[in-house]
């Protein structure tokens, strides 16, 4: 998101330079694509800074088996995090750090090796599904923020977090009623927050080799900032 009207390409252009920005880090159901947890802060930073705040934060709302993330949250203490606290699998390129030698070289750590000898490059692919969240919030809501003091962007991006959520559900509600001839019940009749996006749809083979065997069907999440 822009902290103001003027898109970075203008900034860009024109010199402006921009030493703190907005920094959003989410974590996102793709078969929905609810927003189910969100740290923002201020960058320029590292990825994966909020890295386990978020993951925990997002499990303990809606527990899920699979995070799919990009290469920038590449680190064995992640994957050790996930697997051994939450029981989740990390699905993340072991591609971080300097290049290999060689093409047979593999990762030396456990989990990372497991990852590079197991790929799941179909399951992988459904991490792209979190540009479609992004698009969304910046073509429903505005891709600039109007506030000016950090109190209130936080507030205005939060609420535009909300506010986009809410119309997702409202979508689900609408298309399942004209599909059921009994109405939809209500929002706040809901059981739980899993009454959307608990579904376990989507399976893969761990092939066992981690210690406490891994989950055999892998959920529908993924980590993106």
């Amino acid at each position: 998101m822009n902290s103001g009207s003027a898109s970075t390409y203008y900034a860009r252009r024109t010199g402006r330079k921009r030493h703190r920005f907005p920094k959003l880090s989410a974590i996102v159901d793709i078969d929905t694509h609810l927003i189910l947890g969100t740290i923002i802060d201020r960058g320029p930073k590292p990825d994966d800074v909020e890295f386990r705040r978020l993951t925990r934060g997002a499990h303990n709302r809606q527990p899920f088996d699979a995070l799919l993330g990009d290469a920038g949250y590449d680190a064995e203490h992640h994957h050790e995090f996930l697997y051994r606290r939450l029981g989740v699998l990390g699905i993340i390129p072991p591609t971080r750090g300097r290049p290999p030698k060689s093409k047979r070289q593999r990762p030396s750590t456990f989990f990372r090796r497991f990852i590079a000898d197991h790929f799941p490059k179909d399951l992988y692919g459904q991490r792209w599904q979190i540009e479609t969240t992004f698009s969304m919030l910046k073509r429903t809501l505005g891709a600039a923020l109007h506030s000016r003091r950090a109190r209130a962007i936080d507030d205005e991006l939060f609420f535009r977090i909300l506010t986009l959520n809410l119309m997702i559900i409202a979508l689900i509600i609408a298309v399942l009623n004209r599909a059921n001839p009994v109405p939809f019940p209500a929002p706040g009749s809901f059981s739980g927050p899993g009454s959307f996006s608990g579904r376990r749809c989507v399976a893969w083979d761990a092939h066992h080799s981690v210690p406490n065997a891994l989950p055999a069907h892998v959920g529908s999440l993924w980590c993106r900032i």
